[in-house]
């Protein structure tokens, strides 16, 4: 059995994504209903009570824009609107350049 590519890619974007939130909580989401995971802030080696949600979007072939100091992610309309507009806590679209081992939000 072969592992498709893009598996390996989510495994390199999810270290990245796990790497910039070490200081926190990341927790997988068991079913993928819109985001995979869910952020909790730690102050100080202390739960701040503060959570959001977290979308993550991996690729070997980011797009940047022309000055490279940004780039677009493109979500799902029912996805878009399932976040945005359904769900009641905070969540961020993020995504992991794994080449560049960037991650933006």
């Amino acid at each position: 059995m072969k592992r498709p590519e893009q598996h390996v890619t989510d495994s390199h974007g999810d270290a990245i994504f796990r790497w910039e939130f070490a200081r926190w909580a990341v927790n997988p989401t068991e079913r993928d209903y819109g985001w995979d995971y869910v952020v909790e802030e730690f102050r100080n080696g202390a739960s701040s009570g503060l959570t959001f949600n977290a979308q993550l979007k991996s690729s070997l072939h980011t797009k940047y824009s022309s000055n490279h100091l940004f780039i677009s992610q493109s979500l799902e309309r029912d996805a878009a609107d399932y976040l945005a507009l359904q769900l009641h806590r905070p969540t961020f679209l993020f995504h992991a350049d794994v080449n560049r081992r960037k991650l933006f939000w």
